[in-house]
């Protein structure tokens, strides 16, 4: 049976990098999968992934470097036994503000007699390359359950939610907390407002070894050169919907070769006609970050080394 790299990884105390996928397709999973990120969630709380297509991106994800895990769409126990059974490492769950929320969350990724996760078919055995019996009883070694400390009550909370057994990991959603607190709605991932920044300051004091380690999205070169520093290792690269963006001022598109050799002055320094599938990503190598283009080679599973890779001057 395969063992989870990210949760060696966060136990040794090291970094770990990665994005959303949220567009359902396992052809842009395969893709993204071959950049070499630590793990890939496919969201299913925000996107319009349905349970077969998720089984279909875990799938693709297979044979990538990237551990495959899922955001459910709510911490109840139908969403856990059917997102684990088609193949997922990890889950993250969404809005976890109190010990009970949390407790019920590690139930529903075991097995009884220590949880409730139902016993059944599924491509869970495929997932990490192994036969239904291996996995059922290493599965609880294996899968890592992520909470999202999202609202304020949750940040209140933080000591008892990260202190339940089986917590492996928190990510800290920055747009509905600004919201649960009256900030505003849609606020950037890097807001400078010290009304935001207090309380992810104070629940990232909370998440240092040996507890869990916490997780924030990144948008820019700034935001992931404080990470570190705010106690935030596990990163993961944001993304913006075309929706959210501003309209482009030229609507002519560009020649994506002409634009990559410098030729089209018009488009080559827009940040619009970026491609879609070609993610830039953190890389963090103790005790800097560096700005890469993410187009490496694939390599092995559970290692993010990528030689050789120009900076990106933007």
């Amino acid at each position: 049976m395969r063992a989870n790299h990210v949760k060696r990884r966060l136990a040794a105390g090291e970094p770990s990098v990665g994005t959303w996928l949220s567009l359902p397709t396992p052809e842009g999973a395969e893709y993204i999968g071959g950049l070499g990120f630590d793990w890939l969630v496919v969201d299913t709380e925000h996107s319009p992934i349905d349970i077969r297509t998720l089984a279909l991106m875990f799938a693709a994800l297979s044979a990538s470097a990237s551990a495959p895990m899922v955001r459910i769409p709510w911490n109840t126990l139908e969403h856990f036994k059917r997102a684990l059974d088609s193949g997922a490492w990890g889950v993250v769950v969404p809005m976890v503000n109190s010990t009970k929320e949390a407790e019920q969350a590690v139930a529903a990724m075991r097995y009884p007699p220590q949880g409730s996760r139902s016993v059944g078919g599924g491509r869970f055995a495929r997932g990490f390359d192994t036969t239904a019996d291996q996995y059922f009883e290493h599965a609880g070694d294996e899968l890592l359950l992520v909470v999202q400390i999202e609202h304020i009550r949750g940040v209140e909370a933080a000591d008892a939610i990260l202190a339940v057994p089986g917590v492996g990991a928190c990510f800290i959603g920055p747009n509905d907390l600004a919201a649960s607190m009256g900030i505003g709605i849609g606020v950037p991932l890097e807001c400078d407002d010290p009304r935001l920044a207090e309380p992810i300051d104070t629940c990232a004091a909370r998440l240092r070894p040996p507890r869990c380690r916490a997780g924030h999205p990144l948008l820019g070169r700034r935001g992931g050169n404080a990470a570190p520093g705010r106690g935030l290792p596990v990163l993961c690269h944001g993304q913006r919907s075309p929706l959210h963006a501003e309209r482009p001022a030229v609507r002519s598109r560009p020649d994506p070769l002409a634009c990559e050799r410098g030729r089209d002055h018009r488009h080559s320094g827009s940040r619009q006609h970026r491609p879609l599938l070609a993610p830039r990503a953190w890389i963090l190598s103790s005790p800097d970050v560096r700005w890469f283009r993410a187009r490496p080679p694939t390599p092995a599973r559970g290692s993010l080394r990528w030689p050789g890779l120009p900076p990106v001057n933007s």
